[in-house]
């Protein structure tokens, strides 16, 4: 999913402006699902607010689920508040320190980004918590559930991409079924590339991840 900063004439949603009752609101990031991020107030009272239109696919239920997981072990977001309307759900979350680690700064020089980036997930994959960890993202599991949203009605082919653009859901979800089934523990490796500055992360995919 591509996702970055939104233009600066985003529509915000009806209920993104009711939750911020008036506070400063400043939308931070976009995807091509039609989701946004805005920020919300300031100081100790600043927060961030998800929102994705219904049907398109992001479960902030299952991003809850996996916060508070993750809470117990390394420092996340702490959700205040989740929710939802007939046109979208959203997931309200406390600021934490730092800023975006794509702001141009940080495309210059990725060094102090990618460094904390990857020191975290390594972190988080040496911690205790990892053998409690009951979420999969493997193949099986994802077409599965592609299986379960399109029995509701849930995937709309509209906006999907060009090379699949035309054919319907049951067409897609028959050529997916094919995959192969996906065992290897993920690994990633960090590499710099010279003389770009730039970074590239390389790794295995796996059943389980967070």
């Amino acid at each position: 999913m591509i996702a970055g900063p939104p233009p600066t004439d985003v529509e915000l949603p009806t209920a993104v402006r009711r939750y911020a009752a008036g506070r400063r609101m400043r939308p931070v990031w976009a995807n091509q699902l039609g989701g946004l991020t805005v920020e919300i107030g300031v100081g100790h009272r600043r927060c961030f607010l998800k929102w994705n239109p219904r049907g398109n696919g992001i479960d902030h239920d299952a991003e809850v689920r996996r916060l508070l997981w993750a809470s117990t072990d390394v420092i996340v977001p702490e959700v205040i508040d989740h929710d939802g309307d007939d046109r979208g759900t959203w997931l309200v979350t406390r600021a934490l320190p730092g800023d975006n680690a794509v702001i141009a700064p940080r495309k210059v020089d990725s060094t102090p980004a990618v460094r904390p980036i990857g020191a975290g997930l390594r972190r988080l994959h040496d911690g205790p918590a990892v053998t409690s960890c009951s979420f999969s993202w493997s193949g099986e599991d994802r077409i599965a559930e592609a299986g379960r949203r399109a029995a509701q009605g849930l995937i709309d082919p509209a906006g999907w991409r060009h090379d699949v653009a035309g054919r319907t859901v049951d067409e897609v979800l028959a050529e997916v079924a094919d995959a192969p089934p996906s065992t290897a523990l993920w690994s990633a490796t960090v590499t710099r590339v010279p003389p770009t500055r730039s970074w590239t992360i390389t790794g295995t995919s796996s059943d389980t991840w967070i």
